[in-house]
């Protein structure tokens, strides 16, 4: 439970991971003992430790005069964010269920041993563990690919038996050969289509003949770990401005916080082609009339299928 309550730190759907393992704990605890005080004391026991590590970090924002921000950015502004367009969505759909169909095997083997031997519970447990994952992802949504990570480990567990059988075993090897390609294929798409150290070196040498400020509206959020970073925003993720969705979720309002940034004339502003489906085009307007007026193209890198735009300030 205290795992799972580390874990929520970093992903909500891992909530639902946590109620179940609490609440399965607990029904494990009073089938062995079947006494009411001693599941009593397990159950708060179990409750504390996963609510111990949020508890932490909220008493840790409440110290330094800041609870209400932390209210904010891991409750309130959950709610705030927008809807993607139906096919984006869709897209990303298809896109997390192909990431985690291999493992599915592994789902339905283990729910199949659940039902053939219902007298050992591990089968039982892991099959339900990762339904429950399953469902967290699903009740929250996917905005992001990575949306699907918390799965890996529950649906990978699924698959542990499957090494019961010949072909079981047999699947398992090759999933674990074809993944293991498939994901350097990914890498070097990856590298291909955003740059590689080679890319991040080049950006950093255009910026290096003028030190100066860098706003990166959208582009790698890697350029602010830069010497000739300065504090212009305190939203440094670039899809806080330029992506839709997030556009009532931040706490600020995006075109003015735009127009503060713009303000303060940065040496440097860093974008990417328009994604008209998924961007703020109202804030890319000013931004691009502020382009437009005062700075010059320092540097492109053109990738498999968008590139990335250096504009310094003339």
């Amino acid at each position: 439970m205290l795992l799972f309550g580390l874990a929520m730190q970093l992903k909500y759907t891992v909530v639902f991971e946590g109620i179940f393992v609490g609440l399965y704990s607990v029904v494990w605890s009073w089938l062995k003992c079947r006494s009411l005080s001693k599941t009593l004391q397990k159950s708060v026991l179990f409750a504390a430790a996963g609510l111990l590590p949020t508890f932490a970090v909220f008493c840790f924002y409440a110290a330094i005069g800041h609870s209400s921000e932390w209210v904010f950015a891991n409750l309130e502004s959950i709610f705030l964010r927008g809807h993607g367009p139906s096919e984006e969505t869709y897209h990303l759909q298809l896109r997390m269920l192909r990431a985690i169909l291999p493992l599915m095997i592994g789902l339905i083997a283990t729910g199949f041993l659940a039902y053939k031997k219902a007298s050992d519970p591990q089968y039982l447990y892991l099959m339900l563990w990762a339904c429950v994952a399953c469902l967290g992802v699903l009740v929250f949504g996917g905005w992001y690919p990575h949306y699907a990570l918390p799965l890996y480990a529950p649906l990978a567990l699924t698959s542990a038996p499957l090494w019961r059988w010949k072909e079981g075993r047999a699947w398992v090897v090759a999933l674990l050969c074809v993944i293991s390609l498939t994901g350097q294929y990914s890498l070097r798409k990856h590298r291909l289509e955003n740059g590689n150290r080679q890319t991040f070196q080049a950006m950093l040498g255009v910026m290096s003949q003028k030190p100066g400020c860098v706003f990166v509206y959208q582009g790698p959020p890697a350029l602010y770990d830069t010497p000739y970073w300065c504090p212009l925003t305190n939203h440094p993720f670039p899809g806080h401005f330029h992506e839709k969705i997030e556009a009532h979720a931040t706490g600020v309002d995006v075109m003015q916080e735009t127009h503060r940034v713009l303000a303060a004339r940065p040496e440097y502003i860093v974008t990417e082609d328009p994604l008209p489906l998924q961007e703020n085009l109202l804030v890319r307007k000013e931004i691009f009339l502020e382009i437009t007026a005062d700075y010059k193209l320092a540097y492109k890198f053109q990738g498999l299928n968008h590139s990335i735009y250096i504009y310094r300030h003339t």
